[in-house]
């Protein structure tokens, strides 16, 4: 497939980067490492209330190689960097 520059597809599809305040929700993209080396990317479809504490986490939707799509939590990957958020909301 080559290399590609997610960049690129974010900006074209209007994504911006969401700040350090913002909560992602359902529609949002996660990306491990940064764009230039990106690790993995992932669709997040829902948030989930830990322990009842009104701490969200996102629920991922995204593929792990060759095999099947897992549903997981953003802290549950064996993906080493920091995700960072992307939105298409204003």
């Amino acid at each position: 497939m080559g290399d590609v520059d997610i960049s690129t597809l974010l900006n074209d599809d209007g994504y911006r980067l969401m700040s350090a305040g913002e909560s992602p929700v359902p529609g949002d993209t996660v990306v491990w490492g940064n764009l230039i080396d990106v690790e993995h990317v992932g669709l997040i479809v829902d948030t989930e209330d830990l322990l009842g504490l009104n701490l969200t986490l996102p629920v991922v939707l995204s593929q792990w190689g060759p095999g099947p799509e897992y549903l997981h939590l953003i802290g549950d990957s064996p993906f080493e960097e920091e995700p960072v958020y992307y939105t298409e909301r204003p």
